[in-house]
């Protein structure tokens, strides 16, 4: 898994990030098609691209997330993590809220003409443009750091550790600020991730075969057809029952979890 020429180099993330990429740059050549941006008035539909746009979703920003924590257990594994934790969360500030706020700034001034439109989104949004994503992974670093360092007082049955952070993750439907909501769901991710480089030797030795991976490929078909098709019926409810909307809300946001999951394994 360690590169021979670099010891520090894992392979096994480089070939992540590089999917990562990937999936990153054919989902926004299609992302028109999946509806997720507002189309020109001369817009032409094409079925066929909307599959392409869902399915290169299910996971491209999970994945980014994902490796984080498998990096961040690595380096735990290692005993790297000695940072305390006032020094980690200024190395991640430097690192993810100083670009944010630093392009963010110049995006806003070039495209916001009141100063009054710019506090909700810097409170509900923490950036401008495609910068939610740093203040959101910031917030997870430091909860995520938070685990390592302390999962042994906090959490004495293992099994019970997915199914907490699944059930946190439905602060993500809150709208709270500084992108905090956002992090709660990517948050699962994260501690996958963990979990995942723990347990990659015997995932490898058992798992890491032509007859698992298409098992799960042909799982993964038979989960995300229905399931993106569902989503889309779901999606189109219109309700004004503040229960029947909540539920609505609830179900999407979980359904999305199962496919991005069984996606990223």
């Amino acid at each position: 898994m360690i590169s021979e020429k670099n010891k520090y180099v894992l392979n096994d993330v480089v070939l992540m990030r590089v999917f990562a990429i990937f999936l990153l740059v054919i989902l926004h050549s299609f992302t028109i098609y999946g509806h997720s941006w507002s189309p020109p008035a001369s817009f032409k539909d094409i079925r066929f691209y909307w599959w392409i746009a869902h399915i290169t979703s299910y996971a491209r920003l999970e994945i980014l997330v994902f490796i984080p924590g498998y990096l961040m257990a690595y380096q735990a594994n290692r005993n790297k993590l000695n940072l305390v934790f006032w020094n980690f969360t200024k190395k991640k500030a430097t690192r993810l809220l100083l670009p944010c706020i630093f392009f963010s700034t110049i995006y806003m001034a070039l495209f916001f003409s009141k100063f009054s439109s710019l506090i909700p989104r810097i409170i509900y949004n923490s950036s401008a443009g495609h910068m939610w994503f740093l203040p959101m992974l910031f917030w997870t670093y430091l909860m995520g750091y938070v685990y390592i360092k302390r999962e042994r007082r906090i959490f004495t049955k293992k099994s019970y550790t997915m199914l907490f952070f699944a059930m946190l993750t439905i602060f993500s439907i809150i709208p709270l600020p500084f992108m905090i909501g956002s992090a709660f769901y990517y948050l699962f991710y994260f501690i996958l991730g963990v979990m995942m480089y723990r347990n990659k030797d015997i995932i490898i030795e058992n798992f890491c075969c032509k007859k698992y991976i298409c098992l799960l490929t042909a799982v993964f078909i038979c989960v995300f057809v229905p399931l993106t098709l569902f989503r889309e019926k779901l999606s189109e409810i219109s309700t004004t029952n503040i229960f029947e909307k909540g539920g609505v809300i609830l179900l999407l946001h979980y359904l999305r979890m199962v496919y991005a999951t069984i996606g990223l394994l």
